[in-house]
C-alpha cells in the first residue's frame, strides 16, 4: 500500500458556501490509462514457402497509469492512500504516484481514497506479442534461390558501365548487321540470348517479339507486329536469320501470338516457360498482401528496345498479370532502368538452369509488368494449334523437378 499526499490538516474539515457543502480533503482523478512496457525480444530465423525470415518478437505487459490532481491551494496536504485488491496483477509502483505495474494477468480493482473520497476503477491486465519480420532471403536449394543466383552471380562479375547492359556492340538496322557484345553480363556462362529479336519491319527495334517454339513468336497485342512483317534473329556468332510473319492470333488480353513462314532453324533457340503445376515449385507472390507481409525479390532480365539487359525484381503474379518492383540491392538497381513507351512487348525472363524461361511481355512501365505467360500456358498452346502447327510444336516447360515442391 502506498500513500499520497492530498487534502489539508490546516483547512477547515468542512464548509458552506452558497447553501452547498464542499470538502477539503478531495481529488479529482482521469480514467486509468494502459501503457505497454517491452520485457523481452526473442529473435528466431522463420520460413515461408520458399522465403527465410528473421522474427524478433517483443513480449509486451501492461501497465497502468491513473492520474489524479488535488487542490493546490492547501498547504499542509493529506495523504491519498492507493490500493490494489490484487497485486499479483497490478501493484502500486512506489517511485511514481501515477502508475501500477504489471505483475501477472488478471483483473484487480484500483482504489484512491482520502478522508472525503474513494474512487475505484477495475482494470485487466494482459501480456501482448509484437512480431517484426526482417533479413528476408530465399530457401538454399529453392528454385527461386537458383534464378536469384543465376543473375547476381553475373552482376557480381561485372563492373558498372554503360556497355556491360547491351546485347549488341553494334545494331545497323539499315545493312542488317548485329554485333554481338560478348561483355554484356546477360552473356556471362553462355546464355543463349538468340531467341530474341532485335527487329522487325512492322516497328524496326519496337514492336518486339519473342520466339517460344521453333516457329511462334509472342508479342503485345496493343503494340503487334503485322503479318507479312518480316522478322530478325540474330545467332551467337552474329548471323542474321530473317522469317515472315504468316499468321496472328490474340491469346488473352495483351499476349498474343504469331507463327513464322518456317522454322528459325539451326543456332536460334527459344524461350522456355513456366509449366503447370510450376508454382509448387517456384511459389511467386499471388496478392499484394503476400507479396508486402513474405517478400519474393527474384530478379529478372528486362529488354528494352534498345536491347539492354536491364534487371528488375518479380512482385506478383494474379489474375493473368506478372507485376515486377524496383529492386533494392544495390548490384541489381545498377542495371534497372525504367521502361517506357516504345519498350512495349519486349520480354522479361527469369534465368533458371541457365536458360531464358519467358514470364512476361511488357505492357506497363516502370519496374514492367505485363501478360502472365505461365498463367496463360495452356491458351498459349491452344492458339499455337489453331494457327496451324505442321511442326507439331507446344510451349517447353523448364524442368523444375531437381528443386523442392512448397
Amino acid at each position: 500500500m502506498t500513500t499520497l499526499n492530498g487534502g489539508s490538516f490546516t483547512a477547515p474539515r468542512q464548509g458552506r458556501v452558497g447553501g452547498s457543502y464542499f470538502k477539503p480533503f478531495w481529488f479529482e482523478v482521469d480514467e486509468p490509462i494502459k501503457v505497454l512496457r517491452a520485457t523481452g525480444v526473442v529473435t528466431t530465423p522463420g520460413t515461408y514457402k520458399d522465403r527465410t525470415f528473421l522474427s524478433a518478437n517483443t513480449t509486451n505487459v501492461e501497465d497502468v497509469v491513473w492520474t489524479f490532481s488535488s487542490e493546490l491551494d492547501r498547504p499542509a496536504p493529506e495523504a491519498i492512500t492507493r490500493s490494489s485488491s490484487n497485486e499479483s496483477v497490478l501493484a502500486p509502483d512506489p517511485a511514481n504516484p501515477f502508475k501500477w505495474t504489471y505483475v501477472g494477468p488478471g483483473t484487480a480493482t484500483l482504489t484512491l481514497t482520502c478522508p472525503a473520497r474513494t474512487v475505484n476503477r477495475t482494470v485487466t491486465a494482459a501480456t501482448t506479442t509484437s512480431t517484426v519480420r526482417s533479413n528476408y532471403g530465399l530457401a538454399s536449394a529453392s528454385a527461386a534461390k537458383a534464378a536469384a543466383d543465376a543473375i547476381d552471380t553475373r552482376l557480381a562479375a561485372t563492373t558498372l558501365e554503360a556497355s556491360w547492359k547491351r546485347i549488341y556492340d553494334s545494331q545497323n538496322h539499315a545493312a542488317a548487321t548485329y554485333v554481338r557484345n560478348t561483355n554484356c553480363w546477360a552473356a556471362l556462362g553462355g546464355l543463349d540470348l538468340t531467341s530474341i529479336s532485335p527487329w522487325n519491319s512492322t516497328g524496326a527495334n519496337q514492336r518486339a517479339g519473342t520466339l517460344v517454339t521453333p516457329r511462334h513468336i509472342l508479342y503485345a497485342s496493343h503494340f503487334p507486329i503485322s503479318v507479312g512483317a518480316t522478322v530478325r534473329f540474330v545467332r551467337a556468332d552474329n548471323t542474321v536469320v530473317t522469317r515472315t510473319v504468316t499468321a496472328s492470333t490474340l491469346v488473352s488480353g495483351d499476349c498474343s501470338l504469331a507463327v513464322l513462314d518456317s522454322d528459325v532453324g539451326a543456332g536460334i533457340g527459344f524461350a522456355k516457360v513456366l509449366g503447370p503445376g510450376s508454382t509448387a515449385k517456384l511459389p511467386v507472390p499471388t496478392t499484394n498482401q503476400e507479396a508486402l507481409d513474405y517478400p519474393w525479390r527474384v530478379p529478372l532480365l528486362a529488354l528494352d528496345q534498345e536491347e539492354k539487359a536491364l534487371v528488375t525484381d518479380a512482385y506478383v503474379d494474379s489474375n493473368e498479370t506478372w507485376s515486377n518492383q524496383v529492386p533494392v540491392d544495390l548490384n541489381r538497381i545498377s542495371f534497372y532502368e525504367p521502361l517506357i513507351g516504345g519498350d512495349s512487348g519486349n520480354p522479361g525472363f527469369l534465368l533458371i538452369g541457365n536458360q531464358l524461361v519467358l514470364v512476361t511481355t511488357w505492357l506497363g512501365g516502370g519496374p514492367g509488368s505485363g501478360p502472365s505467360i505461365p498463367a496463360l500456358y495452356a491458351k498459349i498452346n491452344a492458339a499455337i494449334s489453331a494457327l496451324g502447327n505442321s511442326g507439331g510444336y507446344q510451349l517447353t516447360p523448364v524442368d523444375l523437378s531437381s528443386y523442392p515442391s512448397y
